[in-house]
């Protein structure tokens, strides 16, 4: 256990137990026993203490002649990584599901949720209406009733939100189609999906709601809205434009 930490180092901050314990071949018990060991309660507070000292070590590195150039390549580095994750074909596949859907509903919960409401009006921008949920109770309502010609689109960084995996376990027993955009593809939530688009900014406890993990989430939409666009161009300019004048009479 100690020389897994060790190799892992700060990337022990993304992992679950579960996934610690499958990788290291050891229960739960024994993980637990180990934090205690050396002076935890257990993993969730190693994983804390751990947080804090990478957090404290970063910004020891910025000072205030350089923090702004830290942060801009910090945006880079993310819509960098994140492209280098873009599988091609599961793009072309959410093209596929989003305009075969009757009905799309977005969900999301916390900064997430902020993430699905810009994806609602970026689609809604060129001509596609879909509607947002971040209220999970209301999720499962509106998911109890999502036909099978219907899609659901799930944003979800850590791909373990309880709750918005509730609501996929609930829309893939009544064979929606799900797509989720997401951290990682090993977890539940992209288990459930027909189709899984990866985000590369991942967060811990104490970088929760961070914009640079929305700045990957953003990326993606954006890709996935000039696709839409391109697919149906004269169309959607054409929707843009009524769009617009629409919301120019609103400007004096």
């Amino acid at each position: 256990m100690a020389d897994y930490i060790l190799v892992r180092d700060s990337e022990i901050v993304y992992e679950t137990s579960s996934e610690i314990v499958s990788k290291v071949k050891v229960g739960e018990g024994t993980l637990n026993r180990f934090c205690k060991k050396i002076g935890y309660s257990g993993f969730q507070e190693l994983k804390l203490k751990m947080t804090k000292d990478i957090l404290e070590l970063e910004s020891q590195k910025m000072s205030s002649d350089t923090f702004i150039d830290e942060i801009k390549n910090n945006y880079l580095s993310i819509v960098e990584s994140t492209r280098k994750l873009i599988d091609g074909r599961q793009i072309e596949l959410a093209i596929k599901l989003i305009r075969e859907a009757n009905q799309i509903l977005i969900i999301g919960v916390g900064s997430s949720g902020n993430a699905a409401r810009e994806f609602e009006s970026s689609l809604l921008r060129i001509g596609i209406i879909s509607k947002t949920v971040i209220d999970t109770h209301f999720q499962l309502m509106h998911t109890a009733l999502l036909k099978d010609n219907d899609l659901i689109i799930a944003f979800s960084l850590s791909g373990s939100t309880k709750e918005v995996e509730e609501t996929l376990l609930n829309a893939k027993r009544k064979n929606v189609k799900i797509i989720s955009i997401t951290n990682y593809s090993s977890r539940n939530i992209a288990k459930l999906s027909d189709c899984v688009l990866l985000t590369s900014k991942k967060e811990s406890y104490l970088e929760g709601g961070s914009l640079m993990a929305k700045a990957s989430q953003l990326f993606i939409i954006d890709v996935i809205c000039t696709r839409l666009s391109l697919i149906n161009y004269e169309d959607t300019i054409c929707k843009k434009e009524e769009i617009a004048s629409l919301l120019s009479n609103k400007v004096e």
